[in-house]
């Protein structure tokens, strides 16, 4: 069964070791999955100074994850990527990869799209409900500290979804597997 790591935190090499040692690959196979160039060279220079292997999903050709030891979703815009992982059967990849021992890994908004549900922005900073692949029962806010407005929202998709977790993080990352969670924190000290 697949362990799943929520994070919000974009400096990815605060968090790259926490997510490296959840495989039990000597040299695990990351895959990237995410709709921004900029933000995918910043994950590979994050994970530069780890001996791993670190690919880009491409949307239009005919993907796999089987290989993949740890699978990464990444985005500023949740509704955007799950479109194009709609579009592209990519849904059904994850969903694959979560019946696995993969690590499913949702880095910003990419963990609302683990999720039932989460509180996304839009460019303009106006929050919405974006309905995620459902891998994970909940209601996912992250930036929650950054974007104070993003609590209130999620108080009110916590009231349109009953009998639905809800959970806000900042800074910091969430480990799942089988019922049991375990969190970290990625805040600067003061």
């Amino acid at each position: 069964m697949a362990r799943f790591m929520l994070v919000s935190e974009y400096d990815f090499s605060r968090y790259a070791s926490d997510v490296l040692q959840l495989t039990q690959s000597p040299s695990p196979h990351i895959v990237y999955i995410g709709d921004n160039d900029e933000r995918f060279a910043a994950f590979r220079n994050g994970f530069s100074a780890f001996v791993c292997y670190v690919t880009r999903l491409s949307f239009c050709e005919k993907a796999s994850l089987s290989d993949a030891d740890i699978v990464v979703v990444d985005t500023t815009n949740a509704a955007k990527l799950m479109r194009q992982i709609r579009k592209y059967d990519i849904d059904c990849l994850l969903s694959q990869s979560a019946k696995t021992d993969a690590v499913l890994c949702g880095v910003g908004e990419g963990g609302i799209c683990l999720c039932d549900y989460g509180v996304s922005a839009t460019d303009r900073m106006e929050y919405h409900r974006v309905r995620g692949l459902g891998l994970l029962s909940m209601v996912y806010c992250p930036h929650c500290l950054e974007q104070s407005q993003r609590t209130g929202w999620l108080k009110a998709v916590m009231q349109r979804t009953p009998r639905v977790t809800g959970l806000a993080v900042d800074h910091a990352a969430v480990l799942l597997s089988e019922d049991n969670y375990r969190t970290m924190s990625y805040a600067e000290s003061a």
